[in-house]
């Protein structure tokens, strides 16, 4: 008899409303905190989108900031299991690497104009 997994549904927050980068971390922060208050260290994890983002320890141009930028500031709640299945099913020691590899080739035009491409123009001008 196959063994039932509970199923618990992934979570995507995507901020609508502008925040600059600095906001958006002191808040990521506070979410990271409460997952740690809570007990749901090593069971969930978070991982952050930004349209502005950028790793601290990477040049200001460099195509790495790219893996975690998104058209809205997004907070996504990762259940620790499926990220760890997802990373074996993909050798998933390089998953970052090639991520970076394909945005480098890509280059930030590139992907400038991909995500300026999910964007939308509203009826009657906006």
């Amino acid at each position: 008899r196959p063994r039932r997994r509970r199923a618990f549904p992934q979570v995507a927050i995507a901020i609508e409303d502008a925040c600059d980068f600095e906001t958006f971390l002191d808040l990521a922060a506070a979410v990271d905190d409460t997952i740690n208050a809570r007990g749901y260290r090593g069971a969930i994890q978070l991982a952050t989108f930004h349209p502005d983002y950028r790793f601290g320890d990477a040049p200001a141009e460099s195509s790495s900031h790219w893996t975690n930028r998104s058209p809205f500031p997004v907070l996504h709640l990762l259940r620790e299991d499926d990220v760890e299945r997802a990373l074996e099913a993909r050798h998933g020691d390089d998953v970052w690497r090639r991520n970076v590899d394909v945005v480098e080739e890509i280059g930030g035009d590139g992907m400038r104009a991909r995500r300026d491409a999910c964007f939308v123009e509203e009826a009657g001008g906006g």
